[in-house]
């Protein structure tokens, strides 16, 4: 299922997902993005969602901003792997995921429940340069984020994963990026008033 675009619509410059509530699905949200695309998903409900919902339509591109705010999600697999076929973004691009509470669907037990997977061919990272996965809330969540894709193809130096600031209890994430393209830290403030 289609539920944002589909093969007979063409590619897309903004898209927002905000306020919605989604219950045992949708199975998959695909999106087909424009090369100058900016994506956001604010203040959405998803309950027990099928794995992997949010797919980037192997016929556009990644995001070049991409906003992933304020969401709650119990249960399931949020953000998959890149599908093949996706092309990166024109120039620099971003990814935030902020503020979210993840969590698995019974609490006190931990359960997958996971914001961003990245086990394909082509890394995420590599699309990015920055991932900032920051100030979130992780309760008995299992891989909140699983990056454990073996190809590292593209990924280059500017190319870097921030996780930091993030309130986690009985949670675990998996990041097989090269050390130097992943930090335990916020990015660094660089405006003064």
């Amino acid at each position: 299922i289609d539920v944002m675009t589909s093969t007979n619509v063409g590619l897309m410059n903004f898209i927002g997902l905000e306020g919605n509530e989604f219950t045992n699905g949708p199975s998959l949200i695909r999106i087909k993005c424009s090369s100058n695309c900016f994506v956001s998903f604010f203040e959405n409900k998803f309950y027990n969602c099928g794995s992997r919902v949010v797919k980037f339509h192997s016929a556009g591109y990644t995001p070049k901003s991409l906003i992933v705010r304020d969401n709650i999600q119990l249960g399931g697999s949020m953000f998959d792997q890149l599908q093949t076929g996706v092309s990166k973004a024109t120039g620099t691009s971003y990814a935030e995921f902020t503020s979210n509470y993840v969590a698995s669907i019974t609490p006190g037990t931990a359960g997958t429940a996971t914001i961003l997977i990245d086990d394909g061919v082509t890394p995420w990272l590599s699309q990015y340069e920055n991932i900032r996965v920051a100030g979130n809330m992780f309760k008995d969540a299992i891989n909140v984020i699983q990056c454990s894709g073996s190809a590292v193809s593209g990924i280059v130096s500017l190319n870097k994963l921030w996780f930091g600031g993030n309130s986690s209890t009985n949670s675990t994430a998996t990041c097989q990026y090269p050390s130097a393209n992943k930090a335990n830290t916020d990015m660094p403030q660089n405006i003064t008033i």
